[in-house]
C-alpha cells in the first residue's frame, strides 16, 4: 500500500507597517459663503423708482433713506415716497434700477452684515446621519487654492427640504478670516 501524502494548505499573507495617526471619514460637498443675517428692504407704495441714493457695497444705517419711489398715476402728481433701510449694514444686492417699476412685493435693496459670514450647504438625505452640531469641517475657497479654513457645524435645519431631499447646515466663519467674502463658492 502506498503511503498517504498529506497536503499542506498555503495562504498568501500581506503585511503592512502600522502607523499612529487619526482615522477620519470624509465626504465632499459644495456650498456658498453668505452673510449670517440679511434683510430685504421694500417700498411702502407702488410706482417708479425715481431716485437711488446708495450703491452696491455702501454701508447704510437703520432709518436712512436709500431710495425714493414716484407713486404718481397719469394725470395725478404725488410727493415722492421714501424707502428707508430697516437695519444697519452693507448693501449686498440692488435688483432694481432707476426707472424700474416698484411694488411692495419686490425688494429695492438687500442689506447684510458682512462682519458675520457663514458657509451654507445642503446635505443630501443619505448623509444626514453623519452630520452633527459641533462637527469639524475643512473649507476650501476657489479663489485661494491651498488655503484651508477649519470650521464647525453651528446650525442644522430641523426639517428636510421635501423638494430637494436635503438638509441645510451652516458653519460660522471666524471674524479673523479675511479671505472669505459673501457670495464665494466653497468646497466643504
Amino acid at each position: 500500500p502506498a503511503a498517504a501524502v498529506e497536503e499542506a494548505v498555503i495562504f498568501a499573507v500581506n503585511t503592512t507597517q502600522s502607523v499612529l495617526g487619526p482615522i477620519a471619514d470624509y465626504f465632499q460637498i459644495n456650498g456658498e459663503v453668505v452673510t449670517a443675517s440679511s434683510v430685504d428692504t421694500y417700498a411702502d407704495t407702488q410706482g417708479i423708482l425715481a431716485r437711488l441714493y446708495i450703491g452696491l457695497g455702501d454701508y447704510v444705517n437703520a432709518g436712512q433713506v436709500i431710495a425714493e419711489v414716484d407713486p404718481s398715476r397719469p394725470g395725478l402728481t404725488y410727493a415722492l415716497s421714501p424707502v428707508k433701510a430697516r437695519v444697519s449694514g452693507t448693501v449686498t444686492s440692488l435688483p432694481l434700477n432707476v426707472g424700474d417699476a416698484v411694488n411692495p412685493a419686490v425688494p429695492v435693496a438687500t442689506i447684510g452684515d458682512l462682519g458675520r459670514l457663514q458657509v451654507v450647504t445642503a446635505i443630501p438625505e443619505r448623509f444626514i446621519s453623519r452630520i452633527s452640531r459641533g462637527m469639524e469641517a475643512e473649507v476650501y475657497l476657489e479663489a485661494w487654492p491651498g488655503h484651508v479654513i477649519p470650521l464647525t457645524v453651528s446650525e442644522i435645519d430641523p426639517v428636510v427640504d421635501p423638494s430637494s431631499r436635503t438638509l441645510e447646515i451652516r458653519m460660522d466663519v471666524p471674524r479673523r478670516e479675511t479671505k472669505a467674502k459673501a457670495g464665494m463658492y466653497a468646497e466643504i
